[in-house]
């Protein structure tokens, strides 16, 4: 396999048809994996990335994974970044203006909206799902269908932890039950990566920092519930004689345990308990904490502070509105690159040679104020200006028709408009040698015989003498 500049696969000129059908099995021992996350401390954080940072980075990738299930604040901020681009549209490019060049273009946007029809298969939008979660991961590696004569059936994802690159920068698949590994081949997978600190995948991912804010976000979770236990709770305190401690303990502490979870304790009546109260009892500390971690793990996935904590039921234009519009298109561009070198280029070899290779577009362009619009409308048509009728409907989703004058005709409304007219055309000619007037009293302009011609023809003077 030749790979470029960036550790990415290059098809190869001299092959003309795709290995078919599906080359990695699904991998079903999902429940096998130990769970990384559980129980995450400082130090077992170290040690994953530690770990990443020698090329054994399964656990890091196994974590990047269940953080996007476990902790809410990223998921809910990842999902509004992943929305904002699989709600855009998209279309594909002719590689230049040739007949072949558009043929290719549009039996390849069409290839790529058909793809996962197949039970099994994957679409083209979980495709460039999986490819979003590289941003956290660092990296991600589909499987690439292809059918009989290069026709595109869909995708197979590949799990992130079964990936490594403990020799190389260039990834490999680990194979279950002990099956070694083996090397992606070129026009038969896309391979997406992040390049944020360098050439090396496993250091690529927003999974870095966001492993260390997970990890301080669950452990002020702790603190916080620990903290509601002791001074928002109840506690029951019984003390007895020194008989009945001795005698009937278990029972009493049976019976305080009976009046619920809030917790309780038993005591001689000689026992003095002196409570050591923290300096803040509010626990306005943890709030705030966890308050600069979410808005932390908000400013890095989107961009900036989340106005909502309500990420459920965004629009498209809504979600774009919640992700930094340098960051949109940043995301957009990283896709398309990715899917322009590694699958356009293979797609577009089987199937039309050497055409030129069609080029998937996003269009990434912000959400439009349409009040802003409504009022820029009103304003053009006040100045005499007419919109087109479709495009009108188009840009505010709304379909619209011209309705009829309030008032029909009437006779002489035609002479009307034309005084009108002939009136504000004299009133433009005065405004104009106005201006021309004042200009050359000023010696800012000077008089001349064109200048006289011209204005002699506008105001309708006769033509000037020889003399």
């Amino acid at each position: 396999m030749i790979l470029n500049q960036y550790g990415d696969p290059i098809p190869e000129a001299n092959d003309t048809q795709p290995r078919t059908g599906r080359m990695i099995a699904p991998d079903l021992s999902d429940r096998g994996y130990e769970d990384v996350a559980r129980r995450i401390t400082p130090a077992k954080v170290d040690r994953i990335l530690a770990a990443a940072d020698g090329g054994d980075a399964s656990d890091q990738a196994e974590l990047a994974e269940l953080i996007l299930e476990k902790n809410h604040t990223i998921a809910e901020s990842f999902d509004i970044r992943c929305k904002a681009v699989l709600g855009l549209k998209w279309h594909v490019d002719p590689g230049d203006e040739s007949p072949a060049a558009q043929e290719a273009a549009e039996a390849f946007e069409k290839a790529l909206k058909d793809a996962g029809t197949q039970q099994g298969c994957d679409t083209f939008k979980a495709l460039l799902s999986d490819m979003l979660k590289s941003l956290i991961v660092g990296y991600s590696l589909n499987e690439i269908y292809w059918g009989p004569g290069g026709s595109l059936i869909g995708f197979g994802s590949i799990n992130s932890r079964d990936i490594d690159f403990l020799n190389s920068f260039t990834p490999r698949i680990r194979l279950s039950n002990a099956g070694g590994s083996i090397e992606p081949d070129a026009n038969k997978f896309v391979y997406a990566h992040c390049r944020m600190h360098g050439s090396d995948p496993v250091r690529g991912g927003l999974i870095r920092p966001l492993a260390w804010l997970h990890c301080f976000i669950q452990c002020n979770i702790k603190d916080l519930l620990s903290f509601i236990e002791r001074y928002g709770m109840p506690f029951i305190l019984a003390k007895v004689s020194e008989d009945s401690f001795n005698n009937e303990r278990n029972e009493l502490l049976r019976m305080i345990s009976s009046f619920g979870s809030s917790g309780g304790g038993l005591v001689t009546q000689g026992t003095e308990i002196v409570p050591v109260q923290a300096p803040n009892t509010t626990g306005d500390v943890y709030f705030k904490v966890l308050e600069f971690f979410d808005n932390a793990v908000h400013r890095l996935l989107q961009g900036q502070t989340a106005s909502s904590g309500d990420g459920g039921g965004l629009s498209k234009d809504n979600a774009q509105d919640k992700v930094r519009q340098d960051i949109l298109e940043s995301d957009v561009e990283y896709l398309a690159d990715v899917i322009n070198a590694q699958l356009a280029v293979p797609w577009c070899r089987f199937n039309f040679g050497a055409a030129p290779v069609p080029k998937l577009t996003f269009d990434v362009a912000p959400p439009e104020d349409k009040e802003k619009n409504a009022n820029t409308l009103k304003t053009l048509y006040e100045a005499g200006f007419e919109a087109d009728e479709e495009e009108v409907s188009e840009r505010f989703g709304y379909k619209l028709r011209r309705r009829a004058p309030d008032n029909p005709a009437v006779p002489g409304m035609v002479e009307a408009t034309q005084e009108d007219a002939d009136a504000a055309h004299t009133l433009n000619l005065k405004q104009k040698y106005d201006a021309m007037g004042v200009a050359i009293r000023a010696g800012l302009l000077t008089s001349d015989p064109e200048i006289e011609e011209q204005t002699r023809r506008e105001l309708n003077l006769p033509p000037m003498s020889e003399a």
